[in-house]
């Protein structure tokens, strides 16, 4: 996937684009999902949302999350922010 780049007097560097943080986060959420052994739709009436979907699209990459849930969603996993950031290994 192509980066943005950021151009800096004293310094170059990438970052990842909209498509890559979603997807990234996406995987993460569903490594958590599973880990506490939960379905779609459990989780989303845990952060108070009524459908599976709206987690099925997350985790897919497909919808953007809004910082609210996703302060709901670190909350609910007790876990800190940081953790949506990069996907741990299988």
């Amino acid at each position: 996937m192509p980066k943005m780049l950021v151009r800096h007097p004293k310094a170059d560097y990438s970052l990842p684009t909209p498509d890559e943080i979603r997807k990234v986060l996406g995987v993460r959420v569903r490594q958590l999902r599973k880990q506490f052994n939960m379905s779609q739709k459990e989780l989303a009436v845990n952060i108070g949302k009524h459908s599976a979907a709206y987690i099925a699209f997350i985790e897919t990459g497909e919808r953007n999350i809004s910082a609210t849930d996703l302060i709901r969603l670190a909350r609910h996993f007790k876990v800190n922010l940081s953790t949506f950031s990069s996907p741990q290994p299988k």
